[in-house]
């Protein structure tokens, strides 16, 4: 119910706009020989706003319009708002276009995979199923971009069973659809199934990217199989891989889980660039194997960089005090967690 209250607020001062844009409408005024505003413009409008409230004016203006029914914008509208930090506001506008299509909807392709990804937020099966029907009845059950989603939106939704019947009737799988179920296998602690999608990869000749290769370290790191992740991070260096910040993280973790925290050192000193997943990757790595003031001079070297640490970075600091019974520096710690 707390959610719904700033949800009810913004809903309010929608309505009181479209209540001062129609009134505006009704006052007497010179004919304009402005031409009507069409599609192109609210789509680019919507890139321009600045604040909430002018995306609150524009979504009111748009309500008086004939647009009010274009799914395509109603849709762009929606996920506009978690530019603003209102994700739950852009989640339920997409969701009640579900519920309560327009007259004349008629999604495509397009229109389903910027809506899927809404009932992740929502972690709505029901909402989702909804859609999956919508997939069927409007001919897009075959193409490959709304079928990720699917498989997607169910895997971090908790229905594995439909994300697998998904993948399994594919007639043709790519590395996006296969990363959509890697993500759903690691999500739900399935890592013997994640490794065996992984080396169904291999046999079928489709390619890995990085997202891949960050859900099969994450399974070895689970499983503590440090050889193994050794051979993944041999194969990201043969095939000349990118080490963006996810994948170095990935890599850290992989290593400082499976007990060789030298080597987790090494690759975060060879990553290009830190960011604060990273930072923590390491800070808690060191902390996990009780070498606490390794780990604060990490996370000292992190606030001098100019990062701001969050909760779990503080949690990796303290367990590394907490291993070595240091209690004045951790209580000393504990009282700067945000």
């Amino acid at each position: 119910m707390l959610l719904l209250k700033p949800i009810r607020l913004r809903t309010r001062q929608i309505s009181q706009y479209a209540s001062a844009a129609s009134q505006e409408l009704s006052a007497p005024k010179a004919v304009s020989t402005t031409p009507p505003k069409g599609l192109n413009f609210y789509i680019s409008t919507l890139q321009t706003r600045a604040s909430v409230d002018q995306l609150h004016k524009l979504h009111a203006e748009i309500l008086k319009t004939h647009f009010s029914r274009n799914v395509f914008l109603l849709t762009r509208l929606a996920h506009a708002y978690p530019k603003f930090g209102c994700l739950h506001i852009g989640e339920r506008f997409v969701v009640s276009i579900i519920k309560n299509p327009p007259f004349g909807y008629k999604p495509n392709a397009f229109t389903f995979t910027f809506v899927l990804p809404a009932c992740v937020g929502l972690k709505s099966v029901k909402d989702c199923r909804r859609v999956h029907t919508d997939v069927l009845w409007f001919g897009c059950e075959y193409n490959e971009f709304v079928i990720t989603a699917l498989i997607d939106v169910y895997g971090k939704c908790g229905n594995l069973s439909s994300a697998r019947q998904l993948f399994d009737e594919m007639l043709v799988k790519k590395t996006a659809s296969c990363n959509a179920l890697l993500a759903a296998f690691v999500l739900d602690e399935k890592f013997d199934d994640a490794l065996s999608l992984f080396n169904e990869m291999k046999k079928l000749g489709i390619p890995s990217d990085t997202i891949t290769m960050v859900r099969v370290l994450q399974s070895y790191a689970s499983l503590g199989a440090l050889q193994q992740g050794r051979w993944v991070h041999e194969q990201i260096i043969r095939t000349q891989m990118v080490v963006n910040v996810q994948l170095g993280s990935a890599l850290i973790n992989m290593y400082a889980g499976c007990g060789s925290i030298e080597e987790a050192h090494h690759v975060f000193e060879e990553m290009p660039k830190k960011d604060l997943i990273a930072w923590t990757s390491i800070i808690c790595g060191y902390g996990m194997h009780g070498l606490a003031h390794l780990s604060e001079s990490l996370f000292l070297r992190m606030v001098s960089h100019g990062l701001r640490p969050d909760a779990i970075t503080f949690v990796g600091v303290l367990s590394g005090f907490s291993h070595n019974g240091i209690v004045e520096k951790g209580w000393y710690y504990f009282k700067k967690m945000p």
